[in-house]
């Protein structure tokens, strides 16, 4: 029976999935909330003996998905946090506050490239600031693109509801255009300057690192980005685990 490492990562909107094989390449899937049931099946449990190792920052629904794996016997469940610290050093003002997938991505980072700021582009735009020691500083966190979206259309009488796209120009000819380019370019811009104020709180340039489900919507507006990896956390996850008890 085929053995595989299963990192999932419980987001706000969304479950992250990536499936990491003793033989062959890894799958990644994003799966809403409403439709965690299809996760079993995408994992293809009858052919594996799976560990899975599970971030959350949303419990409910964290073990919604992993009841879904009871009754398989071949399976083992490891918390990030619970059965896997994070050792990094953390030097927030509230450090039990900090989001495990936050810290996970500032580990990892700091592994990969030294000082850096890891942007995450999900329900919610995070930036995390780690030192070429590898201590995580903290950050600034704003609503996502998405996000955005969802409140305009549902905290105002006529705005309609519009997917997020990029728009070539900042100036909307219709009010599904216009919300489109606020949304986009109020984005890129916020996320310039952050990463400019941020960057001047490190004693050397980091290098920036994009990660998250709306990365690539904004890369190329966003000339600072060095690095994209839309997996991070999940990869992250899978690199802590291989740390303390290796992989298989």
């Amino acid at each position: 029976m085929a053995r595989s490492v299963l990192a999932l990562n419980t987001g706000n909107t969304r479950i992250a999935a990536g499936l990491f094989p003793e033989i062959g390449s890894p799958r990644f899937e994003s799966f809403p909330h409403d439709a965690i049931s299809r996760l079993p099946e995408w994992v293809a449990l009858e052919a594996q003996d799976v560990t899975i190792v599970s971030v959350s920052v949303n419990a409910a629904v964290e073990t919604r998905a992993l009841r879904m794996f009871d009754g398989v016997p071949t399976h083992r469940v490891v918390r990030v946090g619970a059965d896997l610290p994070i050792d990094i050093p953390n030097r927030t003002r509230q450090p039990d506050s900090v989001g495990l997938d936050r810290l996970l991505n500032a580990r990892e980072a700091h592994r990969r490239f030294g000082a850096s700021i890891v942007v995450d582009f999900g329900t919610a735009i995070t930036f995390d600031v780690i030192t070429s020691d590898g201590e995580f500083l903290g950050g600034a966190i704003a609503p996502g693109i998405g996000l955005g979206a969802r409140a305009l259309h549902e905290f105002t009488a006529r705005l309609p509801s519009v997917r997020p796209v990029r728009q070539p120009t900042p100036l909307g000819k219709s009010t599904q255009e216009a919300l489109q380019s606020g949304l986009f370019w109020m984005a890129v811009g916020g996320v310039r300057q952050l990463l400019e104020l941020l960057a001047a709180e490190l004693s050397e340039p980091p290098t920036i690192v994009a990660t998250g489900g709306d990365a690539y919507l904004v890369l190329s507006a966003i000339p600072e980005i060095e690095r994209v990896h839309p997996h991070l956390t999940l990869e992250a996850a899978l690199r802590l685990f291989e740390d303390l008890y290796g992989r298989f």
